[in-house]
């Protein structure tokens, strides 16, 4: 059961019964909203990080704790660099089409994979990836400054025409 205006994994709960949601609900504020969702069994999400769709994304593995069920790493989940090409390429395909399908040309996209089943799932196409805080921020950065710069050099480009 999640906040729908959560972020960072917070307002994140894994509940196993109605009695455990209705204890959030009564100690959460008045206006605030959840989801409901089935828990996927996994081992960890891949964020892909895009900036610029036309460009090859970043990903990263990132791996909950046993504190908890949230693979963020701002909730303490362990994270690492994963090469594209060592993934499925239809979860590039998943998570590309979930950001063009938003009009996010930054953003970062979640994509669960179920232990059970081998089964993927986008979890989100988040507009605000979290680039310059969080894990890897060096490579984020640097990621991202490569793309501003490709942008200029397009806008100089078309100047000079």
């Amino acid at each position: 059961m999640k906040a729908n205006d959560g972020s960072k994994g917070n307002d994140n709960y894994l509940i196993k019964d109605a009695k455990e949601a209705i204890k959030i609900l009564d100690a959460a504020e008045a206006d605030k909203q959840f989801i409901v969702q089935n828990f996927v069994p996994n081992d960890g999400d891949y964020r892909y990080l895009f900036v610029g769709l036309d460009k090859k994304p970043l990903v990263i593995h990132r791996q909950a704790n046993d504190d908890n069920h949230l693979n963020n790493t701002s909730k303490g989940a362990d994270a690492v660099f994963v090469k594209l090409d060592s993934l499925p390429k239809e979860y590039l395909q998943y998570a590309r089409k979930a950001a063009e399908l938003l009009g996010r040309q930054i953003s970062g996209v979640d994509i669960l994979v179920n232990k059970d089943n081998g089964k993927a799932y986008v979890l989100e196409a988040n507009g605000t990836p979290a680039i310059a805080t969080g894990f890897g921020t060096e490579e984020k950065v640097e990621h991202f400054t490569d793309f501003i710069e490709s942008q200029l050099g397009n806008l100089e480009e078309e100047a000079e025409e």
